[in-house]
């Protein structure tokens, strides 16, 4: 059934580490008839380079309200032009909207969940929105071991697959010679459970040590104390980077730290430095244990782990053949485990068992 799934994106701009992914998805599946996403989306931008159809999704933002004024504005009928099979959601904000589009044309219905749908960063009745909207799909993704486990324990019926990302390979481009000191990065400033206190505290404790911290991205009302107080503290140690790209960012790297002190399903900066051939220090709160092979393609902490975080720094300070070493052997495992290629297939499976089984069912009805 090639040509057959029409994503739904209801994302404004560039997004994060999920648009990333689905950008490389649809570049590398055949699958794909159509994206609905807003004029703004990254996606689109995308699919119209890949010569994917697009349907304007006409909504002014993220919230259920505007989707909901979305949805009534939309026209369906634009669907039958494409001839898909199943609607696939690619963000959790989409379940209710893609389920309700699918029905509209009979058509079948699938999602990917990419973050934990408990957590109460949602309030409770998104939460119920979520969960009651899973549970009228005819399948739903999960990025990881670790997200399945929290949709089991929450007694989650709906048929699943894990489906864990990947990303497009890029050749291994190093224009700056290395330093003599160890340049760690980090891409946490913009929210305090991404760890930026516990580096802070590390940042600190090993204030002679040749590293120079590089901080990436912007602060925010949350942490722009944090940052302005580090940056007072150590001028000549940490560097305020700003936005960059990816190629910047790993460009100019040797370690990068992903200190995520919140459950974390499947963190796409992992998958970025391992595709680099950067080592990277993670915690075990999420997936991070399902991209990061401890003491082979990287290290793994505990949430929080200020210590051992810092015991791994100072090792990779005084050992640079070490930082090499595990960023060869994160390359590979990237070249193995985590291309986009591999991630298309299982797409391309799952979906192929959604019509399967709704075919073996609709026989037996």
């Amino acid at each position: 059934m090639p040509k057959r799934v029409v994503i739904f994106s209801g994302t404004h701009g560039h997004g994060y580490g999920a648009e990333k992914v689905l950008n490389g998805l649809m570049g590398n599946t055949d699958f794909i008839s159509g994206l609905i996403a807003p004029t703004n989306s990254s996606a689109r931008e995308v699919a119209q380079r890949k010569g994917i159809p697009w349907l304007k999704w006409p909504s002014s933002g993220n919230s259920f309200t505007e989707n909901l004024a979305a949805f009534a504005r939309f026209d369906a009928s634009l669907l039958d032009d494409l001839r898909p099979h199943i609607v696939h959601a690619w963000h959790t904000r989409g379940f209710e909207w893609a389920a309700a589009l699918a029905r509209r044309g009979r058509l079948l219905k699938s999602g990917t969940l990419h973050d934990d749908p408990t957590s109460p960063i949602n309030s409770r009745v998104r939460r119920w929105i979520i969960r009651r909207s899973a549970h009228h799909l005819d399948g739903l993704g999960v990025v990881s071991c670790a997200l399945d486990a929290i949709c089991a324990k929450a007694k989650w019926s709906v048929p699943r697959r894990v489906l864990e990302n990947g990303l497009p390979d890029e050749p291994l481009i190093k224009t700056l010679a290395p330093d003599e000191n160890l340049r760690v990065g980090f891409l946490g400033l913009n929210e305090k459970w991404k760890g930026l206190e516990t580096l802070v505290s590390v940042i600190d404790s090993i204030p002679d040590a040749p590293i120079v911290w590089k901080l990436f991205g912007t602060a925010s009302l949350e942490t722009d104390s944090i940052v302005r107080s580090i940056l007072a503290r150590r001028p000549h140690q940490v560097q305020l980077m700003g936005h960059r790209s990816q190629d910047e960012i790993y460009d100019c790297i040797d370690v990068l730290v992903s200190a995520s002190e919140r459950f974390d399903p499947y963190p796409t900066i992992l998958l970025e430095a391992a595709r680099a051939g950067i080592p990277a220090i993670a915690t075990t709160a999420g997936g991070a244990p399902e991209i990061v092979s401890e003491g082979k393609t990287g290290f793994l902490v505990p949430p929080g782990g200020a210590s051992a975080l810092r015991a791994i720094v100072v090792e990779l300070v005084e050992n640079r053949t070490l930082v090499k070493r595990v960023g060869a052997a994160a390359r590979a495992h990237y070249l193995t485990n985590f291309r986009i290629e591999g991630m298309a297939g299982r797409y391309e499976d799952f979906w192929r068992l959604i019509a399967t089984l709704q075919k073996s069912e609709r026989c037996h009805g």
